[in-house]
């Protein structure tokens, strides 16, 4: 058979399922791209919105600024186990840092509710 031939047996056999993919797509509405530059689109499988993605970083030390960060934007950093997360206060943007392990040096550290992970700013 000809590559003609088999194309066109191709679009006979496919032909519904394309024309139904499409009119399936064509009723998807995306939210607006104004004011989310640097995000991505995220879906719970029946709306969508946008979110930042996590960056990740992979070198020890590194660390993030607030202005390199969008606000609510987790960066994690792979070789120090930390999370990095942007907040704003009053106007005042600041980076939190989420550790797994006890960096202050301290015997008591402020652990959250599931006992796994501290707050150190």
């Amino acid at each position: 058979m000809s590559l003609l031939t088999n194309l066109q047996a191709f679009i006979s056999a496919v032909g519904s399922d394309i024309k139904a993919l499409n009119a399936a797509i064509s009723s998807i509405t995306f939210p607006s791209h104004a004011g989310n530059a640097r995000k991505l689109i995220k879906s719970n499988g029946s709306s969508a919105s946008w979110d930042f993605p996590t960056t990740q970083i992979a070198t020890g030390g590194s660390v993030p600024t607030a202005a390199s960060m969008g606000l609510g934007e987790i960066v994690e950093n792979t070789y120090d186990g930390k999370l990095y997360i942007k907040k704003s206060v009053g106007g005042v943007e600041t980076v939190l840092v989420l550790v797994a392990q006890n960096p202050l040096g301290t015997s008591a550290p402020m652990w959250n509710q599931d006992s796994s992970y501290m707050w150190s700013q």
